[in-house]
C-alpha cells in the first residue's frame, strides 16, 4: 500500500510521486516495480490480483482465499485520489488500468507446498 503519492517498490518505473516528481531533472521513478508475485511463488496457497472496478469479482476472490489454508496473496488496484484522481473517476479510471492490462486481473490457486 501506498500513502501519500510516495514512491515505493510497487511503484511503476516512470511515475510521478512526491518522492520521484518527473520533470526537469527526472522522469519519475527509476527502479523497476518489484514482482511481488513472484516473491509469494513458492509459498502462497492462492494468488490473485483485482481491481475495486470489479466488486463481484473482489469478493469471490476473498471469500476463497478465506476457505483455503496457508498463506494467500492477494494485489487489490485501487487508484489513488492524493495522486490526482477525482473520487467521481475512480472506479472509471479502475476499469480501464484492467481493461488496458495495465492491471491484471489473474487467480492462480495452488496445491499447499
Amino acid at each position: 500500500m501506498n500513502t501519500g503519492v510516495q514512491r515505493s517498490s510497487a511503484t511503476p518505473v516512470g511515475a510521478s510521486t512526491m518522492t520521484s516528481p518527473a520533470g526537469l531533472k527526472s522522469w519519475g521513478k527509476e527502479q523497476p516495480k518489484k514482482n511481488l508475485p513472484l516473491s509469494c511463488w513458492r509459498t502462497a496457497s492462492l494468488m490473485c490480483d483485482c481491481s475495486i472496478a470489479y466488486p463481484k469479482d473482489l469478493t469471490r476472490k476473498v471469500r476463497q482465499a478465506l476457505s483455503i489454508l496457508g498463506p494467500k496473496y492477494i494485489d487489490v488496484h485501487s487508484p489513488c485520489q492524493l495522486g490526482g484522481v477525482r473520487s467521481a473517476q475512480t472506479i472509471e479510471i479502475a476499469r480501464l488500468a484492467v481493461q488496458t492490462g495495465l492491471v491484471p486481473s489473474m487467480r492462480l490457486p495452488r496445491s499447499t507446498p
